[in-house]
């Protein structure tokens, strides 16, 4: 059920968020605007957030219901977003960015889709799968990445923004340069639209979401495959596992497994036997669950 509401709810979200792009955007871009911008996607999540903590209630873990934002919290986001409305305005001073309306059409899909898909794989080959890793088993590099595992089983929304400064450039700045180095290698405009780094704001945002269901890959049937929610909660419930943001192992077992851990971790009973959908029986799950 909660799968089925979570579709729903997200996808309109997803197109609430273009029709705010399309009007918003539309009054030009600049720093100051894209400040302004920030905040109000930020409190739009964070009102998404809220949402389904009233609808969900007790489903959710006991640990994210008793937590309430700090001022640490605020500092955090508030940083995070500074940084990143400066980064997208010399961006756009630099002349990689590109803003056209948001429309149903394959060129929108060319332009902002395979784009976000580019970067978010790009991010987890060449940041995330290293260098996230090294920052858990190095002593050196775990310094830079203390602050984001402050939150753990209370994470929520807003919190994917409590990053130390060093750790939002690993982790979020490599991708950008090379994705637009290659383009300029096949002789295309080293130009990204603005709608593809928004989006994988929003993946980055919707993975730390108190709703395990979030759908954060912007289709369907890859929300179906790889949980990514549900792979980054169990990353920052045991720390050693899971340090991509999408969940390339779900292929195997459509995030089963992750599913089990999850509820043993966060002490929740949320249903996932929409698996039995895709092949996997009662039985399949519980052997996966023991085998956890």
């Amino acid at each position: 059920m909660w799968q089925l509401i979570s579709f729903v709810i997200d996808y309109s979200f997803v197109f609430f968020n273009v029709l705010i792009m399309n009007y918003v955007f539309s009054f030009g871009t600049n720093y100051f605007t894209f400040q302004i911008k920030s905040l109000l996607f930020a409190l739009l999540y964070q009102s998404r957030e809220q949402l389904y903590f009233w609808l969900m209630g007790d489903t959710i873990a006991k640990a994210k219901r008793d937590y309430s934002l700090t001022w640490e919290n605020y500092k955090y986001a508030l940083q995070t977003l500074f940084i990143f409305s400066a980064n997208i305005a010399l961006m756009q001073f630099q002349g990689f960015l590109f803003w056209e309306p948001l429309t149903f059409s394959m060129k929108t899909f060319m332009d902002v889709l395979v784009p976000f898909y580019i970067l978010q794989i790009l991010k987890d080959v060449i940041s995330l799968g290293p260098f996230h890793k090294l920052m858990h088993t190095n002593d050196t590099m775990k310094a830079y990445h203390e602050a984001h595992h402050e939150v753990k089983h209370n994470c929520q929304c807003l919190m994917a923004l409590h990053i130390g400064v060093i750790d939002l450039v690993i982790e979020n700045g490599v991708a950008p340069i090379l994705y637009l180095v290659a383009r300029a290698a096949f002789g295309l405009p080293m130009k990204v639209h603005i709608a593809a780094i928004f989006f994988g704001g929003s993946m980055d945002i919707l993975i730390h979401s108190v709703n395990p269901y979030s759908s954060c890959l912007l289709n369907p049937i890859l929300d179906m495959i790889f949980k990514c929610n549900l792979a980054h909660q169990v990353h920052h419930g045991v720390l050693t596992k899971n340090y991509t943001f999408i969940p390339y192992h779900h292929i195997f077992d459509f995030g089963s497994t992750d599913a089990s851990r999850y509820n043993k971790i966060m002490k929740t009973n949320f249903d996932f036997s929409f698996l039995s959908m895709l092949g996997f029986s009662s039985m399949d799950r519980e052997s996966v669950k023991k085998a956890s």
